[in-house]
């Protein structure tokens, strides 16, 4: 048996913060990156296509278009089912479950969204659900299969969670349906496959967490990949992981220093503009008339990328002899003092920092 395993698309995520034309390319990587799962499933000859929750990235405002369009792409996978199970950000309501039931309406016959923990056979597999019932819990959803046994040998036992993992996941206060490694290895499932956390991982190739197949923005450091998972017939294990994302969010952490160029350092060769959207933090020091120029440079630079996000708090103007007689009177004692550190530009840029903070007090 094969499966694919992903989660954590957030499709619906609002983009306020961009531009629209940013927002779009956003947007409609996460979808790009569902439609390259599903042909890379279909590619393997995968029984199943699983979705360890938040395919959605809220339980409201959604579309009725955009439920339509994921479920033509769903509906594209040949194997035996696509498994959807409700995470913490599109959890499952039963009294006021407006999300899932609109769904449901355009979804195909082989597309089932697990709202119920219970047990659920198909094809000699048997999973058991655990899903999320509101956006935070201090209780995770596994409490019901503790109470589970004689498990048959002759199906493979395949538990779907999401949640908070300890040692993997940032969860400081427990509130994200924490689980223990432990926990999740006395319940007798073959193998587990959870959601939540946006960086893949797996765990004693027993407990595969799905990742998200698109990085959501610059802070998530995932590889926008999926999981590959086979299981033969006598349960063993073997999975791998392969990239559906189309785009990178890439932090540069650059100084400039006293004989380079703006321009020069703000070039990244190794990076595909169309399909990259890079946050540089500057530091350092650069001539006067570079730095009263700099947001020209930036978008001169930045021209081609998905977006180019320049963060110069800490970038300094070099202080040259022009700038010292501008500010400085000729003979005086702090133009001595300045003029005598203008072979050494850190200790010059230095000297007239002090020197400002004494006419500021």
């Amino acid at each position: 048996m094969k499966l694919l395993l992903t989660g954590d698309l957030h499709l619906g995520r609002s983009y306020q913060k961009e531009s629209p034309e940013v927002a779009q390319r956003f947007t409609e990587a996460r979808m790009t990156a569902l439609e390259n799962a599903v042909t890379i499933a279909n590619r393997e000859q995968c029984d199943f296509f699983v979705i360890a929750g938040d395919l959605y990235d809220k339980v409201s405002s959604i579309p009725k278009s955009l439920h339509q369009k994921v479920n033509k792409v769903l509906d594209e996978f040949d194997g035996q089912a696509v498994l959807i199970l409700p995470g913490n950000h599109d959890y499952c309501d039963l009294e006021h479950d407006e999300l899932w039931r609109a769904f449901e309406e355009s979804s195909g016959s082989h597309t089932r969204v697990l709202k119920e923990c219970a047990p659920c056979e198909i094809a000699g597999t048997m999973f058991y659900p655990c899903l999320c019932h509101d956006k935070r819990s201090k209780e995770n959803a596994l409490g019901w299969l503790k109470g589970t046994s004689g498990l048959s040998p002759d199906l493979i036992h395949i538990g779907i969670a999401h949640g908070a993992v300890e040692g993997y996941s940032l969860d400081a206060d427990q509130s994200y349906y924490f689980m223990t490694e432990k926990e999740l290895h006395t319940l007798g499932m073959d193998i587990w496959l959870i959601g939540h956390t946006h960086v893949e991982f797996s765990i004693g190739n027993h407990i595969f967490n799905a990742g998200t197949p698109q990085q959501t923005d610059i802070a998530d450091s995932s590889d926008s990949e999926v999981y590959l998972i086979e299981i033969d017939e006598q349960k063993n294990i073997t999975a791998k992981k392969e990239k559906v994302g189309v785009i990178d969010f890439v932090k540069k952490e650059v100084t400039v220093e006293h004989h380079q160029r703006l321009e020069d350092v703000l070039q990244f060769p190794e990076l595909e503009p169309d399909k990259t959207s890079v946050r540089v933090v500057l530091t350092g020091m650069v001539l006067p008339e570079e730095y009263e120029d700099r947001q020209r440079i930036y978008e001169t630079c930045g021209a081609g990328f998905i977006k180019f996000d320049v963060k110069d708090e800490n970038l300094q103007k070099a202080i040259t002899p022009e700038l010292i007689g501008q500010e400085t009177m000729e003979g005086s004692t702090l133009h001595r003092l300045l003029n005598s550190y203008a072979d050494d530009m850190e200790l010059l840029n230095l000297a007239y920092s002090l020197a400002q903070e004494c006419r500021n007090d």
